[in-house]
């Protein structure tokens, strides 16, 4: 006598309980063992976020450079003035030069003390001679006050422009610090939110799996146990 098969038609026919059994659990095992992935989205994101601090960096570097150069500069400077204020005029004025119009401004002075002197009759006398000194040493003085003027002049713009490179590095090198800052608590933000999908994602997975083989196993034999056990795993 031929047994029934489960594709007879016949409503006696059954498939064995150990073919359900195998079958639900290679099922299962498929599933546990690789049939699903997981991605976590910081995989993807971060490496673009990776790309920002180098960007940022070779943008910024230069500035940062030039202002880690420009503070020992700007400290010795500084201190020097601090220390002795008049050593910077002293070192200004041993370089000092008569400008081009120093001996135009004499020869004027010369002449008319000449012609002064000449129309009151007092040529080459002392009085003539220590007028002309007079105007000669003040044309002098004026002279060598406008050369450490602009000495001093030069110097402060030194100073500034030292100041400015500092500045633009501090503000380069808060810049970038921020920007680091920012791309780690990003980067945080999605490490957290990827383990959090993949938990989730893989209690979901435990729970319909439970279901599924719960619902799968309850009419075999102690069927109403397999399904309690299946509810530990998440199955309703």
């Amino acid at each position: 006598m031929t047994t029934p098969g489960p594709n007879t038609g016949n409503p006696n026919s059954q498939v064995p309980n150990w073919a359900i059994a195998g079958g639900m659990g290679n099922l299962f095992g498929g599933l546990l063992g690789g049939g699903l992935s997981f991605h976590n989205p910081a995989d993807a994101a971060n490496p673009y976020l990776s790309q920002m601090g180098t960007g940022a960096y070779n943008a910024l570097n230069p500035y940062m450079q030039s202002g880690l150069g420009a503070l020992p500069q700007l400290s010795q400077a500084y201190g020097g003035l601090l220390n002795d204020p008049t050593a910077m005029m002293k070192k200004i004025g041993e370089t000092y030069q008569a400008s081009p119009g120093y001996q135009y401004n004499v020869d004027q002075a010369t002449q008319g003390a000449n012609r002064a002197a000449a129309a009151g009759g007092m040529v080459g006398s002392p009085a003539e001679q220590q007028e002309l000194a007079q105007k000669i040493s003040g044309i002098a003085s004026q002279d060598y006050n406008n050369y450490l003027n602009q000495g001093l002049g030069l110097y402060g713009q030194g100073l500034s422009g030292m100041s400015s490179m500092a500045d633009r590095g501090l503000n380069a090198s808060t810049n970038y610090a921020k920007m680091l800052q920012d791309q780690l608590l990003e980067q945080a933000k999605l490490a957290y939110a990827g383990q959090a999908n993949k938990n989730e994602s893989q209690g979901g997975m435990f729970g319909g799996l439970g279901g599924l083989l719960g619902a799968g196993l309850s009419f075999l034999p102690g069927g109403s146990a397999i399904s309690a056990i299946s509810n530990m795993f998440g199955g309703k």
